[in-house]
């Protein structure tokens, strides 16, 4: 808990948590990349976005420390990719990546109860907050894009959007829910 929510931690602690949180989003960002001639709809629409999953696991885990480390390498990400050059949508964009999975998690917990220590996720919690935050995030990006003129289709591209970003999220929560089950000890059972 302690991690979660930064309390008691020093400055260098978060500092790191922060940057381990950029670093992993980046990676993942752009291994997915080179998938995008597959999955893309559109510079700014994929049907399966992966990073879409890492930003919800890093903010479930880490609220606010993650929230900050996605923007800042969305913003870094942006600067150095993005082929237009509207800083509006380079900083806006990077500002709802990561504060999309923020608000997501903040009415799961708000509304929907969800334990801020995570100790009761169920599959069912784990697919509403996945299509929560999926459908956040598209929506908001979509806002920007197409009040900044890159959005010809507002609907089509808020669905396909929610669409990669839930299918990444899936992909991303249980394949971390798989890997935590191989690394982690299971219980032993006794044979009567």
């Amino acid at each position: 808990h302690r991690v979660q929510n930064g309390v008691g931690m020093k400055a260098t602690e978060k500092a790191l948590v922060i940057a381990l949180t950029a670093v992993a989003y980046t990676i993942l960002y752009l291994l997915n990349s080179k998938f995008d001639a597959l999955f893309s709809l559109t510079d700014h629409v994929s049907w399966v976005f992966l990073p879409s999953g890492l930003m919800l696991l890093l903010v479930l885990l880490f609220v606010e420390l993650g929230a900050i480390g996605i923007v800042l390498a969305s913003l870094w990400i942006s600067s150095q990719y993005q082929t237009n050059p509207d800083w509006f949508v380079l900083v806006g964009g990077s500002l709802i990546s990561g504060l999309g999975p923020l608000i997501a998690r903040k009415i799961c917990v708000d509304r929907l109860l969800l334990d801020v220590n995570l100790s009761s996720l169920t599959t069912t919690t784990l697919l509403t907050v996945a299509i929560i935050c999926s459908v956040i995030s598209a929506v908001l990006h979509q806002l920007l894009f197409t009040w900044r003129g890159l959005t010809e289709d507002f609907i089509e591209h808020v669905a396909t959007m929610a669409v990669g970003n839930f299918i990444g999220t899936i992909i991303v929560l249980y394949g971390a829910k798989l890997v935590l089950h191989y690394l982690m000890p299971q219980p032993k059972t006794t044979k009567e």
